[in-house]
């Protein structure tokens, strides 16, 4: 169902939008109002040919957008998933023709062909009028009429998904074949770029690590100056601070003794001690272990210069380096099994083509059935009208590109 239709810089239209409603909507308007040019509007949304002519006086380009509700519109769907534009209940059209010749299509924002355009347009919107969309008269859309008598949704939902996992099949198959030269070219590439980033096997954080580790080698004396000066301020010393607050500590619970006002504070010197005694002890473990190696720093200075080495390489960071490893190990090992890559591509190509003739067959099938009832029910309606002969059929071709066209011949 149209939703919504809009109309910038159309002909002598400056911007006009309109909501549509459930049921029957009425535009009614004098002679000259615009209500035809309305309707050209929509045709030009729906695929019709355009030309820059179109455009406003005084504007740059033509712009007309319809959102349609298209939540039970399975075709619209299907077509949809084909080309791969995401599928969302609601279906957003929009083309824009400009004075410069392009001419641009849009589907929820994905921008699409004119024919994709097209071929949605006549799952959407049936235009009636003199020489315009009459989607009676077009035997491309008889198949589709006769699919909305018939009663096997679920097996057209099975044969598009087999349909679509098909295409992307030979897709990928197609791909991998037009690769086939560059793989080959490439595979001695890669064999010498695996063997230089394997030779190093930078590891994810490494870099960062490394760099912490060489920071705390190179300031070795600085580390043992200051955590020497530390403990001595804390704990080794003659004015110590664990003295002075042992001092303190001691004089608090004596006037705690006398005024209990003071128990508040005697209980903080308590935990001021504690913290003394636990960054002292934490200090002094740290002073025990500081210790230059200048063999550790050499080390970690030739591995920091190999991991740059291989950022320079290869993107700029470990993180490009990592990726880039995993790329051509992937690639590699396409081109070690292209072979049996093909050999498999080909047998599931194979499986999802038979697969896909035998869903086509059921369908082909079930509008054969179909079309006899088509037939008997129009029938009997033209002879209500009056027709005391009617005779309607279902011209169902065999062709084996696409299925079965259906025409119907009254």
């Amino acid at each position: 169902m149209l939703k919504s239709f809009e109309v910038k810089d159309y002909a002598l239209i400056e911007h006009i939008s309109v909501q549509f409603g459930s049921g029957l909507n009425i535009i009614t308007g004098e002679t000259g109002a615009g209500k035809s040019i309305l309707i050209d509007a929509m045709g030009l949304l729906l695929g019709e040919r355009a030309s820059t002519e179109v455009v406003r006086k005084g504007a740059n380009k033509s712009v007309v957008e319809g959102i349609f509700n298209v939540e039970e519109n399975k075709k619209v769907k299907n077509l949809l998933e084909e080309n791969e534009i995401e599928y969302f209940p609601e279906l957003i059209l929009r083309r824009e023709i400009s004075l410069k010749g392009s001419n641009r299509c849009f589907a929820n924002d994905t921008p699409v062909s004119l024919s994709i355009v097209k071929e949605l347009g006549n799952f959407l919107v049936d235009l009636h009028g003199q020489h315009e969309h009459q989607s009676l008269l077009r035997t491309e859309t008889h198949i589709n009429f006769l699919d909305e008598f018939g009663d096997y949704d679920d097996l057209m939902i099975k044969y598009s998904k087999t349909y679509n996992e098909l295409v992307r099949a030979e897709r990928e198959l197609n791909s991998l074949k037009e690769r086939k030269e560059i793989l080959i070219e490439k595979k001695e590439i890669c064999a010498f770029q695996i063997k230089e980033i394997d030779n190093v096997s930078p590891l994810e954080g490494e870099e960062e690590k490394l760099n912490d580790e060489l920071k705390i080698l190179e300031n070795f004396e600085k580390l043992a100056e200051l955590t020497t000066e530390v403990y001595q301020l804390l704990y080794d010393s003659e004015n110590s601070v664990h003295d002075a607050i042992v001092k303190v500590q001691n004089n608090l619970c004596e006037l705690a003794e006398i005024d209990m006002s003071f128990s508040e504070s005697s209980s903080e010197a308590e935990t001021i001690m504690a913290l003394v005694n636990d960054i002292s002890s934490f200090v002094r473990s740290y002073k025990s272990k500081v210790d230059l190696d200048p063999a550790q720093v050499e080390e970690i200075r030739e591995r920091l210069g190999s991991i740059n080495l291989l950022k320079k390489r290869y993107g700029g960071s470990l993180k490009s380096v990592l990726e880039h490893r995993k790329k051509i190990g992937e690639e590699f090992a396409l081109a070690e099994n292209f072979r049996e890559k093909i050999s498999k591509l080909s047998a599931s190509l194979n499986h999802l083509k038979d697969k896909a003739e035998n869903e086509a067959k059921n369908i082909s099938q079930k509008r054969i059935e179909v079309s006899k009832k088509v037939k008997i029910g129009i029938e009997n309606s033209l002879k209500e009208l009056g027709i005391s002969q009617p005779e309607f059929k279902t011209e169902i071709l065999n062709e084996p590109t696409d299925g079965k066209p259906i025409k119907f011949l009254s």
